[in-house]
């Protein structure tokens, strides 16, 4: 907590980071206004739809991770905005402090667990299994292989 005092960005040290790695990568994208204001077009591997205002485009990493993706940062880049207004509130240092303004007790490293030590705990119920089951073969010892014998002439070898 006393380090992140010293932080002066608006997002944490790891978000930041982050978002960097993937202005870097947005270095090589071609934006191009698509449609109306607001959506765009990103031209790399493939074709990507940034919607700007409801914060959705066809990559998903934006909606997964709540920070942009490259694709974003080329759009907001274009729009010549600030990138930390698109990213979730959670990566900001204000939430960070809100987040570890309250004190916590540590948990000790033995617990008392009285109640599940003498608990037998069970397998679960085995199912049965779809289609044919597989033969289960016996093992066979072998005894002494025999020559085999012609039976019309009676030579041994000569099957």
């Amino acid at each position: 907590m006393i380090i992140s005092l010293e932080w002066s960005n608006v997002l944490t040290p790891k978000a930041q980071k982050v978002i960097d790695m993937r202005r870097d990568k947005s270095k090589f994208l071609h934006t191009d206004t698509w449609a109306h204001d607001g959506i765009y077009e990103i031209n790399s591997d493939k074709k990507y739809v940034v919607t700007l205002a409801t914060r959705t485009y066809s990559c998903r990493v934006w909606l997964v991770s709540g920070l942009s993706c490259s694709h974003a940062i080329a759009t907001v880049d274009h729009r010549h905005e600030d990138i930390t207004n698109f990213c979730d509130v959670y990566f900001t240092v204000q939430m960070y402090h809100k987040a570890y303004s309250f004190p916590f007790n540590p948990i000790p490293d033995a617990l008392e667990l009285s109640e599940i030590v003498h608990t037998i705990v069970l397998s679960p119920a085995a199912r049965r299994t779809t289609g044919r089951s597989k033969k289960r073969r016996r093992k066979i010892e072998y005894k002494e292989i025999r020559p085999l014998k012609c039976s019309r002439y009676g030579v041994m070898g000569h099957n």
